[in-house]
């Protein structure tokens, strides 16, 4: 009998990313998603790994009296290069390109998170 490890996702974590330098018509990373929302792998066997990705969620920046703000989200795009995490690296490990692979059998499911910065 196998045993599955579910590998749980943080599928919408907010993320304010401020731009350097000022003016109209910046874009700035409001928040970035991780797809797919769930996923599930078997301990020791060919489907032990989950390939997740991450997709930027970009808002233009909005000159303001005292400081720029965010407007409402106008586009989105991949981000190859975001930052990937588990909340158990002893059971789940987390590759730079978002690949999870589980590790060793546990109930509890592991949180894969993503991260970036920067503006448009």
């Amino acid at each position: 009998m196998s045993h599955l490890r579910a590998i749980a996702v943080a599928v919408m974590m907010s993320m304010i990313g401020l731009l350097a330098g000022c003016g109209l018509d910046q874009e700035s990373l409001a928040a970035v998603q991780v797809t797919p929302g769930s996923g599930a792998a078997t301990v020791g066997a060919t489907v032990n790994t989950v390939q997740f990705s991450a997709i930027g969620w970009y808002a233009p920046l909005s000159s303001g009296s005292y400081a720029p703000s965010l407007g409402k989200v106008n586009q989105h795009k991949a981000l190859p290069n975001a930052s990937w995490r588990t909340s158990d690296s002893v059971n789940t490990g987390i590759d730079s390109k978002g690949l999870a692979t589980c590790l060793s059998m546990t109930t509890a499911p592991a949180t894969i998170t993503a991260t970036a910065s920067g503006g448009l």
